[in-house]
Parts: structure tokens; C-alpha cells; sequence
């Protein structure tokens, strides 16, 4: 039976794909989808969720939900700069209206009242794949910690534990955005894999991928969203690949022997200066005893060739 999974999204250009990879792999059943204020604006990702869902037609319809408009202690902060003023690098348009009827309804629940809901609902413990800042996440574990502890798993795309962050030289983009909430959801308790960068900027896409695939309308939308991102790969890396960030977190829903794994206690810094959203592990060669318990799997390696087949066949391939 597939997998129920809750994904947490603020589309965002690599959330998208990561849609059209969840909603293609028979291994699960997206239950919920809720947006979070992070690449874009709350309700520019909860669009985009209805756009992308219309766009794909899944029968049943999952759940969707609309979460927090900020951080939770924090001003927004977005990356427009990156995904373009829709979240899609400029392809919005070429999805349907988001508010058509097409489009799933949008539910009247609170995303985390939503995720609780359907945890709590759920017939057996479902995977909650976050893939935007924790601000929807924290809220429900702040609401109703011993409910979010039923996961079988929280799988987090975020953090920075052994490479540079992406936002500032410490941090990653969904820790910085709201550090107190990413703080709060390591803290709650529930089972939690964190894919971050030391991962994700393994998981490419190349351009000549792309160019390989059949001709479908599937392939040409994922050319024209991702267009702006190869574009921003070439100024700054000189690479014409991009990372897969958010559909690595969704891969690990299905396919954990992806990633080689470690326990570690994981902090996130709420108030530094410099270094405000960086995640710091406990790595030091000391016995157990004298470090905090573990409260996370962190992703250190990846098996990145069989990452990028997978993405190919169940997104692009698998469309002809």
C-alpha cells in the first residue's frame, strides 16, 4: 500500500518538481499538501499549489491548507531573486488557474491544524516531508507535541552541517527564514531525517538531461520553470546542472537507502550575528555520555547517480 505522506511546500521552483515527483511515485499517497511563507509569499505558494495539483489532475485530491504568512518571530524574508516574482521562474502562466475549476478547493483549516488533523486521522503513521521553513511544523508542535510524535517520519530539507550554507556563508535558506521554528521542530520529539545541503547540492539536474528527454508537455514545462535556475547555476557556479534540493527530501520518503545517515544532536542558532539559522551538530570525539541524546538522522552522503535516475524516469521519462 502506498505510504500517506503530509508535504509542507512554499513553490518555489524545485517544491514544484518535487510535487511532480511525489505525485508520481506509486510508492505514496499525498494526503495534505499546505503552503508556508518562505521562497515566495503565503498566498503565491498556496497558488502554486493549486496550479500545480490542476495541472496534475491526482484523484483523490489531497488536502490543501494554508499556513503562516510569516516567521515566527522574524520578519519574511523571500527568494524572488531566485524563483522569479511567481515562484516559478516565470511559468506560472502556463499552468492553470490556481482558482479554476480544476484546482482543488482550499480547505478552511489552518495547515497545522491540517497536519494534525490528518495524523491523527491517519490509519497508520504517516510521513510529514517538509520542504519550506518549519514556521507550519513548529505551530503544530507548539499545538499538540505527543500528535506530531505519532510520525513515522519527519523528513526536513534544511540545514548546513558539514558545507556552507546558501543564504550566508552559515546558513541555509529554510533555517534562516525562521531559525526559532526550525529550533522548536528538533526539539518536539517526532523521528526526523534532515537532508540538507551537504546532500542536496549532490542531487543535480543537468541541462543535458533535459535536452535528452522526449518532447512532451511535461518535459517542456520542467524546461521553462527551471530555465531562471540553469540560467543562476551558470552565473555563479559555471556548472549548467541545478540542485534538486527539495525532490531529494521527497525521495527519502520511499527511498532512505538513498542517503547514508547519521545520529546526531542537532542545534540551530536563533540570535547570533553572523551566524543566525546555522545548524550545528554535536561532532565532537567524545563518549556519548557527555554530548545531548541524538534528535536527528542527518544525510551525509548520497548515492547520487541513482537519485538523478530516479528523478528522470518518475518525472521526465516516465511522461512519454
Amino acid at each position: 500500500m502506498p505510504k500517506p505522506v503530509i508535504i509542507d511546500t512554499d513553490p518555489g521552483i524545485d517544491d514544484a518538481l518535487a510535487l511532480l515527483l511525489a505525485f508520481g511515485s506509486p510508492e505514496l499517497a499525498p494526503v495534505c499538501i499546505t503552503s508556508v511563507s518562505g521562497n515566495v509569499d503565503v498566498d503565491t505558494a498556496t497558488d502554486n499549489i493549486l496550479r500545480i495539483l490542476a495541472r496534475i489532475g491526482p484523484d483523490p485530491a489531497p488536502t490543501v491548507a494554508r499556513g503562516a504568512a510569516s516567521p515566527l518571530e522574524k520578519e519574511s524574508e523571500h527568494a524572488t531573486f531566485l524563483h522569479g516574482a511567481d515562484g516559478l521562474g516565470g511559468a506560472g502562466g502556463d499552468l492553470p488557474d490556481p482558482w479554476g475549476e480544476s484546482a482543488p478547493c482550499l480547505s478552511p483549516e489552518s495547515a497545522a491544524d491540517s497536519i494534525l488533523r490528518h495524523i491523527e486521522q491517519a490509519r497508520e503513521p504517516p510521513v510529514l516531508v517538509a520542504l519550506g521553513p518549519l514556521t507550519n511544523v513548529a505551530l503544530a508542535a507548539q499545538k499538540a507535541p505527543d500528535i506530531l510524535r505519532r510520525l513515522d517520519r519527519l523528513i526536513i530539507m534544511g540545514g548546513a552541517v558539514t558545507v556552507a550554507g546558501n543564504i550566508t556563508p552559515a546558513a541555509e535558506f529554510n533555517f534562516y527564514v525562521d531559525p526559532l521554528a526550525a529550533r522548536i521542530v528538533l526539539d518536539s520529539g517526532p523521528k526526523i531525517t534532515l537532508a540538507g545541503l551537504d546532500v542536496t547540492r549532490k542531487a543535480r539536474l543537468e541541462l543535458r538531461d533535459l535536452h535528452a528527454c522526449p518532447d512532451t508537455p511535461r518535459t517542456r514545462l520542467v524546461q521553462r520553470i527551471t530555465s531562471s535556475l540553469f540560467t543562476h547555476s551558470q552565473e555563479t557556479e559555471g556548472t549548467e546542472s541545478i540542485p534538486l534540493h527539495d525532490p531529494l527530501a521527497v525521495a527519502l520518503a520511499f527511498r532512505p537507502e538513498l542517503c547514508g545517515m547519521e545520529e546526531l544532536s542537532l542545534r540551530v542558532e536563533t540570535r547570533g550575528e553572523i551566524c543566525e539559522g546555522m545548524s550545528l551538530a554535536d561532532r565532537r570525539p567524545v563518549l556519548p555520555r557527555l554530548k545531548h541524546p541524538p534528535n536527528a538522522r542527518v544525510c551525509l552522503d548520497l548515492d547520487a547517480d541513482s537519485f538523478r535516475t530516479l528523478f528522470l524516469e518518475r518525472v521526465l521519462w516516465e511522461q512519454s
